[in-house]
């Protein structure tokens, strides 16, 4: 099994390759569009493309930082504001609960082997309907 910090490394670079390969027009901006509540993870920079709806864009950009806020504390009440009950992964990896019940597990999993595991919201790109993050996790605690 792979280290939390390095499955985010991984799916941070699985998340540039995907922003590397999609359409070649450049990005604006969606820096106003992050929400500075405190308590939430601040994405490094928001990304969408040219003539998005700003408004659509930030709820993606707010839901964002709902799911990678759970991701960064465990903290339930963020995961529950940011997926519908009907949700459905299929990336599922053997064993691994259906639905919301899913990353739940996943992080209460992380926690007991890695009590301090952090989250980082590096990058947000949004095209249309659809956000993909660059992430990174990390730990201070010293390996078991």
């Amino acid at each position: 099994m792979k280290s939390p910090a390095r499955f985010g490394l991984v799916l941070s670079t699985a998340a540039l390759l995907v922003a590397a390969c999609g359409p070649q027009s450049t990005p604006v901006s969606g820096a106003d569009l992050i929400d500075h509540t405190a308590g939430l993870v601040v994405p490094g920079s928001v990304h969408l493309t040219p003539g998005a709806d700003r408004s659509r864009s930030a709820q993606l950009v707010h839901t964002a930082q709902q799911l990678y806020t759970f991701w960064h504390t465990g903290d339930s009440s963020y995961l529950d504001r940011a997926l519908s009950p009907d949700f459905r992964d299929n990336t599922l990896p053997s064993g691994r609960p259906q639905g919301p019940a899913g990353p739940r597990a996943a992080s209460a999993g992380f926690r007991v082997a890695v009590p301090d595991l952090t989250c980082e919201l590096a990058d947000l790109y949004l095209t249309d309907d659809t956000l993909t993050a660059a992430w990174c996790s990390a730990v201070t605690s010293p390996a078991a």
